[in-house]
């Protein structure tokens, strides 16, 4: 840690001190490689901080994580909640992909992707001609086979126009209805 950002009452713990903790068995690294582990192992430092003590310095280029193992740090507030609010956001998204692939039949798990995926259109107006069909049958959480037979079946009813690897929504309600019932 950069002493820069030290405060008078913070002390760092040795591995030998009876106070060490400083474990990584928290959820967050269960995803890292025995490499990437051992790295974190390698270079980690545990910190005690008194009421008050600043943890960084404000501007200051962080060149480090900080994992709280326990207790409670306040940041900057607008800041600290965007970041909060969007993983939140996340969270629900995930949850709602989740329950849509347990209860949707597949018309209406098609129909949900493609409206979603059109969304995207701001951001990447070729979205669906960057996506294989089976990347859009592994989004809606159905076989390719499946999703070609519905993308034909939904180009059939007139809710979509298919063009090579392009899609367009022509019926976006329609699509929404599929959706929505499922």
């Amino acid at each position: 840690m950069p002493s820069f950002i030290k405060p008078l009452h913070m002390r760092t713990i040795l591995e030998t001190d009876k106070d060490f903790i400083c474990d990584i068995k928290a959820p967050c690294f269960q995803n890292l490689s025995p490499e990437e582990a051992e790295l974190v192992r390698a270079s980690k430092t545990q910190v005690l901080f008194c009421k008050g003590d600043n943890l960084t310095k404000q501007g200051a280029s962080a060149s480090y994580v900080l994992f709280i193992i326990n207790g409670l740090a306040k940041q900057d507030g607008l800041f600290g909640f965007s970041i909060i609010k969007r993983y939140c956001e996340q969270n629900i998204n995930l949850l709602n992909t989740v329950r849509n692939l347990m209860y949707k039949q597949m018309n209406g798990r098609l129909a949900e992707a493609l409206l979603y995926i059109d969304s995207l259109k701001n951001e990447t107006d070729e979205i669906f001609q960057l996506l294989s069909r089976k990347d859009l049958a592994d989004f809606a959480g159905i076989s390719t086979e499946s999703t070609v037979k519905l993308l034909k079946t939904f180009e059939k009813d007139g809710l979509i126009k298919l063009h090579e690897k392009d899609i367009k929504l022509l019926k976006q309600d329609a699509l929404a209805e599929i959706s929505r019932r499922g």
